[in-house]
């Protein structure tokens, strides 16, 4: 008879082994994994830049004309890669020369949100630059009297620009004069 002293014993230990005061501790939800080696979307280093800008609709025609009508790298000039939404991510800052020796024709910042590249902000017109400095944009133009475009320019006008609230907002402006206007279009 000892072997069923033996199994009563055992049935009883596995009886009561549920009986603490505590019978399932709850800690609350398990801890998600860190999700910061994982991509956020596109390297946007890794994007053939003019394939990006010629089919984007966004895109102006004239943009897209003076890159096609380019040698391949043509018509592409400073593009630059800087956080510029203060999320750790790298966006594209690209300017568009114009081929035709007036310069600067448009300017595009690329990011990719919601695991897409998407076009952030966009400038067009001629006699202008726009560099990041301290992860913001500056818009660099010359002014010029209405309908004088083909005469020097008569002041300079410097904007910063912030990410803010899902958009590049004007945070600083210097040079502005009453009456003059940028060569936009």
């Amino acid at each position: 008879m000892p072997a069923w002293g033996g199994v009563a014993a055992l049935t009883a230990l596995c009886l009561l082994a549920g009986c603490a005061r505590e019978p399932l501790r709850d800690e609350g939800p398990a801890p998600t994994a860190s999700h910061s080696g994982l991509s956020r979307g596109p390297d946007l280093r890794r994007l053939n830049v003019r394939e990006l800008l010629l089919a984007d609709p966004l895109v102006r025609a004239e943009v897209k004309t003076a890159i096609r009508d380019c040698a391949r790298g043509c018509g592409l000039d400073q593009t630059v890669y800087a956080d510029l939404t203060g999320d750790d991510v790298e966006e594209l800052r690209v300017s568009i020369d114009s081929g035709t020796g007036r310069g600067t024709m448009a300017a595009y910042v690329y990011g990719v949100q919601s695991g897409a590249v998407r076009q952030l902000w966009a400038y067009h017109g001629a006699d202008f630059s726009v560099t990041v400095e301290n992860g913001q944009l500056v818009l660099n133009r010359e002014l010029f009297r209405p309908g004088d475009f083909d005469e020097p320019p008569v002041a300079e006008e410097i904007i910063g620009l912030h990410w803010e609230r899902g958009r590049f907002v004007e945070v600083s402006l210097t040079g502005a004069q009453p009456g003059l206007v940028p060569n936009t279009w």
